[in-house]
């Protein structure tokens, strides 16, 4: 049987493909994908530059929480526990939540959004992600995976190209699965429907220089949320410039209630 070798560049052009993704609204999810920022600065560096991918606040692999079978034989045998890994993979985060059902998640990630097309972010490799309950089929399954994946890292020959490549491709695994829900708070991070690009070079890229940020042209824009009409004015002149012209129906001025004038402090932020 011949083996098939998938280089690296194989895999990154596979994630590059113009993709006629087509589906409608529903009341749950959208059809555009959105990213909040805090900042209007941060707002007009996407718009200037792209998505910066960055490591975010630390985020615990949810496969590596122990399952209730696990956790039983650990404390009986006396073996001792595996310290957890965080996430420091740089990655952008994006949400097809329906801008009106968006109130609470404009609360934790900020005011200023920028939403784009759903098949520009398919044909850049973005992919919802993996919420996993703990005590469940899939924690019993993945938490196998990833331990067989760990022991053949340490026993195997990386000179084996299509071995390296499976491990590659399972370490990116990993970045695509997050908890149901925050154990200490019981915040639903499923409410979130969070879609996440993963850079197609891990380690390799300096991904702090701007040729390596997420691209996006202005076919893809969708709409801009900002909080003044004064910001409107300013990003318009700037994407008129930038494109020639620039629809001003696009930027929208969304208003923060009282309410929600301080940040929330009950999630982690990635």
């Amino acid at each position: 049987m011949a083996t098939i070798e998938l280089s690296e560049e194989l895999l990154q052009s596979s994630f590059q493909r113009n993709i006629n993704h087509i589906e409608k609204s529903s009341l749950l999810s959208s059809k555009y994908l959105y990213h909040y920022t805090k900042t209007f600065s941060s707002l007009k560096s996407i718009l200037e530059n792209g998505f910066r991918p960055s490591v975010g606040d630390g985020e615990i692999q949810a496969y590596q929480f122990e399952t209730y079978e696990l956790k039983t034989l650990l404390d009986v045998f006396g073996f001792e526990r595996e310290a957890p890994e965080v996430l420091q993979i740089p990655i952008c985060c994006f949400c097809d939540i329906p801008p009106k059902l968006a109130r609470v998640h404009r609360k934790n990630y900020g005011y200023y959004c920028i939403g784009l097309k759903k098949e520009w972010g398919v044909s850049k490799g973005l992919s919802p992600i993996i919420y996993m309950p703990l005590d469940t089929k899939l924690h019993s399954i993945l938490k196998l995976i990833f331990s067989i994946s760990r022991r053949e890292q340490s026993s195997n020959d990386y000179n084996n190209m299509p071995v390296m490549n499976l491990f590659s491709e399972i370490e990116k695994l990993r970045i695509l699965i997050k908890l149901y829900k925050n154990q200490d708070t019981n915040y639903k991070y499923y409410d979130e429907r969070e879609w996440r690009y993963i850079p197609p070079q891990l380690h390799s890229v300096d991904y702090t220089v701007p040729e390596n940020y997420l691209k996006f042209e202005l076919n893809d824009i969708y709409q801009i949320y900002v909080r003044t009409k004064k910001e409107k004015h300013e990003l318009l002149g700037m994407l008129t410039k930038r494109y020639g012209t620039f629809k001003s129906g696009k930027i929208k001025v969304k208003n923060i209630p009282k309410k929600f004038n301080k940040p929330s402090n009950t999630i982690e932020t990635v």
